[in-house]
C-alpha cells in the first residue's frame, strides 16, 4: 500500500506499523531532537521512548506505534 514521508512515496505492507515501512524503504532517520538537532529513528521499538516520533497529518505519534495508512 502506497504512503508519502517527507513528500515521498513509499510503499507499505497492510498492518504495518510507521516505523517498520520506514525502515523497510531505507529511512534510518525520522527527524531531529529539537534541542541538539541530533537524528532520531528507531529505539526501544515498544513505544516507550520517542525516538521514534513523527508527525502525522499534522499530529505527534510514536511510529512504532501506529499501522500505515494509505496517502
Amino acid at each position: 500500500m502506497p504512503f508519502t514521508f517527507n513528500g515521498e512515496e513509499l510503499l507499505a505492507r497492510e498492518g504495518e506499523v510507521i516505523s517498520s515501512a520506514l525502515f523497510a524503504n531505507g529511512i534510518r532517520i525520522f527527524g531531529h531532537h529539537h534541542r541538539d538537532g541530533s537524528a532520531q529513528g528507531i529505539f526501544c521499538v515498544n513505544g516507550q521512548c520517542s525516538q521514534c516520533m513523527v508527525l502525522l497529518n499534522g499530529t505527534p505519534v510514536k511510529s512504532c506505534m501506529v499501522e500505515v495508512k494509505p496517502g
